[in-house]
């Protein structure tokens, strides 16, 4: 099977046709208190359908949501608010399929040329030393290899006030 993995910020948008990202590690400052979120970006090229599944292995005492970023139909652009044309996100892929709703869910089924992605959210524990902590990420089908990737949480001593 034929496909491609990559983080991303929690800022970026994945449409279906969306191409694929290089982006096999990444590094989040965070502070001690601080809930996170990352995506996991999957494009598809194989030749047929396949279920593909992303599998995270955390830090002991971190708290792990995987869902999958679903899509829903957007008839038109929303009215403009950027300066000129070129600046809206989105404007290629619209109208068509949106990322938006969140499903709690490890897997998807992926047709031939097609991107998803998986929306992580990560806690970490109360009693998070600062420095480094690595977050790692599998992603594939069962039938076939998986490929790795890799989060660098860089926690901080600064606590944010709640």
């Amino acid at each position: 099977m034929k496909f491609s993995t990559w983080l991303a910020s929690a800022l970026v948008r994945h449409y279906p046709a969306t191409p694929a990202k290089t982006k096999r590690s990444m590094t989040l400052d965070v502070a001690r208190n601080e809930r996170f979120h990352f995506q996991v970006g999957i494009r598809q090229d194989g030749l047929d359908a396949a279920w593909m599944t992303l599998k995270v292995k955390a830090p002991k005492g971190w708290t792990i949501r995987i869902r999958r970023v679903g899509y829903v139909p957007m008839a038109h652009l929303n009215t403009p608010i950027m300066p000129t044309d070129a600046d809206v996100e989105g404007r290629e892929h619209t109208p068509g399929l949106v990322p938006d709703p969140l499903f709690d869910e490890t897997i998807i089924k992926m047709g031939r040329k097609e991107t998803h992605a998986f929306w992580v959210t990560v806690t970490p524990p109360a009693s998070v030393k600062p420095g480094k902590h690595v977050i790692t990420l599998e992603s594939g089908s069962d039938g076939g290899p998986f490929k790795s990737l890799a989060l660098t949480a860089n926690v901080s001593s600064v606590k944010i006030p709640t």
